[in-house]
């Protein structure tokens, strides 16, 4: 019997990992980059042989194991491994001689090369980051920031100053955090209008979550008069954060529960409640993506607590922001899902060492929103 599939076919790709890519990686693993970057498509199949032309120089470097149909068969939880003739997936007996092998990446495995390459990233930008926390704390350890300077430094700058200000938000200058807010307002080019995206480009290396979290300690700590336009531009940038667009990988688990986690307080809550805001929805695709990926659903996993304090902080969103009705079709999605994600969770549990903490704020989170009522 014949059934549908991608066909994997592609133009000629020479696949080049760098050593950065390369470093501690295994046999297995670094065949899982290369068919990661032979197959753009998460469903595409491609021809084993392909593969293991490109993959044995490096397999190799590790002493791996001749790339065979039965390597790959042996590492099913890496590859998924299917028989093709004339172009199309053949079920029936795929041993015989005429058929041709394909594999493609298990959900779980493109996670965790998606995991990695996020790391790499994530290595450059943090040492991009403490650079210039650096040089900001300098700056106003040393009271040279004058109201004019304040008029021209760009977004990154501003949010940097604004990180510092907030370790010590009783000690900060009259009005300084509030003109330094004033420089995260971005527009696209030829417009007046605030733009999340051109906002999100310019506060790199600076994730939104990060103003998001400056402005809520110095609110708290002093009360200020913020600029409203602003706080709506960061609200729908850390809604663009949240998931993968222009090149730019998609926020840590970490970085979505701090943004999640702001949200809910002053100054944000009365924005978060707008039907315009798309941080809510933005959220509760990420824990659909995230579970349809796997990888977050073992609770011995690194980023599992990282996932359920995220799941949290969306629960404790979704209840406390009265969100608007246009949402709540795929906030109740992503619950529904979250719900059934909850067995598989559970199989992991009852057998590998686990995060109590990460099941317990999980759970509670689940029996939150079922209590909430949302949707009937």
């Amino acid at each position: 019997r014949k059934s549908k599939a991608s066909s994997g076919t592609l133009r000629p790709v020479k696949v080049f990992l760098g050593e950065d890519e390369l470093q501690g990686l295994s046999a297995v693993e670094r065949v899982e980059q290369v068919l990661f970057h032979l197959s753009p498509e998460a469903d595409s199949f491609i021809e084993i042989s392909k593969v293991s032309g490109e993959a044995q120089h490096y397999a190799d470097q590790v002493k791996g194991d001749r790339l065979s149909k039965r390597w790959y068969e042996s590492h099913s939880k890496s590859f998924d491994l299917r028989a093709y003739r004339d172009g199309v997936q053949w079920t029936r007996n795929p041993h015989r001689g005429d058929v041709e092998w394909r594999v493609k990446l298990t959900n779980r495995a493109r996670a965790s090369v998606v995991q990695r390459q996020n790391q790499r990233f994530e290595a450059k930008v943090e040492e991009q980051r403490r650079e210039m926390l650096v040089e900001a704390e300098a700056s106003l350890a040393e009271g040279t920031i004058s109201n004019a300077e304040v008029d021209k430094l760009p977004p990154n700058q501003a949010a940097s100053l604004l990180i510092i200000l907030a370790r010590r938000p009783k000690q900060a200058p009259s009005g300084l955090a509030v003109s330094l807010t004033k420089r995260l307002h971005c527009a696209a080019s030829g417009s007046s209008s605030a733009s999340p995206k051109e906002l999100h480009k310019k506060l790199m290396p600076f994730p939104p979550a990060s103003a998001m979290s400056a402005i809520a300690v110095l609110e708290e700590a002093k009360g200020e008069k913020w600029d409203t336009s602003v706080l709506e531009q960061l609200l729908q940038s850390a809604a663009l954060d949240l998931h993968e667009y222009a090149g730019w990988p998609r926020a840590k688990l970490d970085t979505v529960a701090e943004a999640l986690k702001r949200s809910t307080q002053p100054p944000f809550i009365v924005y978060l409640r707008s039907e315009q805001c798309l941080l809510i929805p933005a959220a509760a695709l990420r824990i659909e993506v995230e579970i349809s990926e796997e990888a977050v659903l073992n609770p011995a996993a690194s980023c599992f607590g990282a996932f359920s304090e995220s799941c949290a902080r969306f629960v404790h969103a979704v209840c406390q922001g009265n969100i608007s009705e246009v949402h709540l079709s795929q906030v109740l999605s992503a619950f529904a899902k979250l719900c059934k994600a909850c067995e598989t969770v559970g199989s992991f549990a009852a057998s590998d060492k686990h995060d109590p903490e990460g099941l317990c704020r999980l759970a509670t989170a689940v029996a939150v929103f079922a209590e909430a009522g949302l949707g009937g």
